[in-house]
């Protein structure tokens, strides 16, 4: 044995475990300041004037404005803080991409466009404003664009047959469902069968730190979203799922980052198990600022070693209901040599 070794085996464990945990926080500071800066340089709002943070954010209000669509009651003039944006940022792309025009992102920012004016017109309301806002050539575009594009209809008899299905059609068809049937609840019972199959994914070494809760409770699921603040305008689904990660089964500072890796993993086999057991779904942000974070663990008694991973409301598609059709990357954006 080793010098190094002796002392080591002559040292107290507490304060071994205290030089290990001095040792792994300097290591974790300096790995973090580093993706922070990162981050810093590269995240959609620093980076507005490189064209993946144009797309990036005309994707992001974009999607607002779909979701518009998807409401049983439209909301006439909703949309204008999102609208001001992608006005904006249809001038910044014109400048730092030459062919914006044949941009998909683009193009699909004018079709929902197009149905936001089609929709005020045909119900007799005033576009001026939305004419004003938008640049001349853009504003040709819109009118001329077909509607109906960026929203699609879901019907329950669509959702029956999902297990006598191959898993490419059950992927091709899994759209997020943000209304739910009011007269059924969804049962723990139900979301079981689910979790059975989500329990066959991957994690590192097999360690499987994810963590699933489902909340019923009217009053509490209300208390969550309004805490989560992204699920405004629909009415309370009758389930909320929440996912979180075990810190406890990670080992060292290099995975750091696993546990939403490995979470994110779950969540989507989760996502993919209720649309197979024919559950209707919508995955919702839980990437939290360090108050709300708080608030949330004190209401749902969550222990500080479990991280969040995302929400997903739940329950029973209705016989008729709208969601974004949400426009998809070409495989040569995203597969790469």
């Amino acid at each position: 044995m080793g010098l190094k070794n002796v002392i080591k085996s002559m040292l107290p464990e507490s304060f071994l475990i205290w030089t290990r945990r001095k040792r792994s926080f300097h290591t974790l500071r300096r790995n973090y300041l580093a993706q922070a800066k990162r981050f810093s340089r590269w995240e959609a709002y620093n980076g507005v004037q490189e064209i993946g943070g144009v797309e990036a954010r005309m994707i992001f209000y974009t999607h607002q404005l779909e979701k518009g669509f998807t409401f049983d009651h439209y909301g006439y003039g909703r949309g204008k803080v999102a609208l001001q944006h992608l006005s904006r940022l249809f001038g910044v792309m014109k400048r730092i991409d030459p062919q914006w025009h044949a941009n998909d992102i683009y193009r699909e920012a004018i079709s929902a466009l197009a149905e936001y004016r089609a929709r005020h017109l045909d119900a007799g309301k005033d576009i001026t404003f939305l004419q004003h806002m938008m640049p001349s050539d853009v504003w040709q575009d819109i009118v001329v664009a077909p509607r109906g594009n960026g929203f699609m209809t879901i019907t329950a008899e669509s959702k029956s047959h999902n297990k006598e299905i191959g898993f490419a059609e059950l992927a091709e068809h899994r759209h997020s469902v943000r209304s739910f049937r009011e007269d059924v609840p969804i049962t723990h019972e139900q979301i079981e069968e689910a979790v059975h199959i989500a329990l066959r994914s991957p994690s590192v070494c097999n360690r499987q730190p994810a963590r699933i809760r489902l909340y019923t409770n009217p009053d509490l699921v209300s208390q969550i979203l309004k805490l989560q603040g992204g699920f405004g305008g629909y009415a309370c689904p009758p389930g909320l799922l929440l996912i979180t990660a075990d810190l406890r089964a990670f080992m060292s500072e290099n995975e750091r980052n696993e546990a939403y890796v490995d979470g994110g993993l779950f969540g989507m086999s989760m996502l993919y198990a209720l649309e197979y057991e024919s559950i209707a779904a919508c995955p919702l942000n839980a990437m939290f600022y360090r108050d709300v974070e708080e608030k949330t663990r004190q209401l749902l008694g969550i222990p500080d070693y479990e991280v969040f991973i995302m929400y997903i409301a739940v329950g029973h598609f209705p016989n008729k209901t709208f969601t974004c059709t949400s426009h998809r990357f070409t495989i040569n954006k995203v597969f790469k040599d």
